[in-house]
């Protein structure tokens, strides 16, 4: 009897032994899971430019922790004015100028375009894709992009600091046999620094311009290289 006893004794410290075996499995996979949702792991390859917290600082649900960027691409967010919004498409070529190097235009395209207007600005969001990264570019910088919303071949052009306005008048000031000529002309795609001419002008006109800003040429007079 006591034999027995103590069989069903040591049975029993086995069947507590396997519980406390099972409890413990349970702690350890819930103690594991709590361990994957704490670790912050990057949907991407990048770079960490900022931290928020220090390690064992306490956060709550949904505050900004790191700041990650990527490496291996870069956009560059431009505003573009909502009436441009029907001449926008994805994949449209474009040319980012840098300020802290203005020389060196970069290549991209239209990545991405907004579907919310800024109800203050009137302006769009447009994500510009460059195809290479600088040397040297810092996150939130400034940068002028340019969107090629079209292509003319051979076309006639002149730089647009020749082209006057007086209300709805355009017109240029060209050479005719040595006195100043006043030129309407019709425009055509406009350009980074040139538009185009339609009508008006020619190939081998000589196009006049006064070197001191805000004096206005007077046509019919007779007119000299200054200096």
């Amino acid at each position: 009897a006591l034999a027995r006893a103590e069989v069903t004794r040591v049975q029993a410290s086995q069947g507590e032994g396997r519980h406390n075996v099972e409890v413990a499995k349970g702690g350890l996979a819930f103690r594991k899971a709590v361990a994957t949702r704490t670790a912050l792991i990057s949907p991407f390859e990048g770079l960490v430019i900022r931290r928020f917290h220090d390690p064992g600082d306490p956060v709550a649900v949904g505050a900004t922790v790191l700041r990650v960027v990527a490496t291996d691409r870069l956009w560059v967010r431009a505003w573009i004015d909502e009436t441009a919004l029907g001449q926008l498409t994805e994949g449209q070529s474009a040319r980012v100028i840098f300020p802290a190097d203005p020389e060196h235009a970069q290549g991209g395209r239209v990545d991405r375009i907004g579907r919310e207007a800024d109800r203050q600005t009137h302006e769009v969001l447009v994500d510009v894709l460059l195809e290479a990264i600088p040397d040297r570019v810092a996150i939130g910088q400034r940068a002028d992009v340019r969107i090629e919303l079209g292509r003319t071949k051979q076309a006639l052009r002149a730089p647009l600091p020749f082209i006057h306005r007086e209300g709805e008048n355009v017109f240029c000031f060209v050479d005719r046999n040595g006195r100043i000529a006043e030129v309407a002309v019709r425009l055509g795609t406009v350009g980074a620094g040139s538009v185009e001419i339609l009508a008006g002008l020619r190939d081998d006109d000589t196009l006049l311009d006064s070197l001191k800003p805000g004096v206005s040429l007077v046509a019919g007079r007779r007119w000299k290289v200054g200096t």
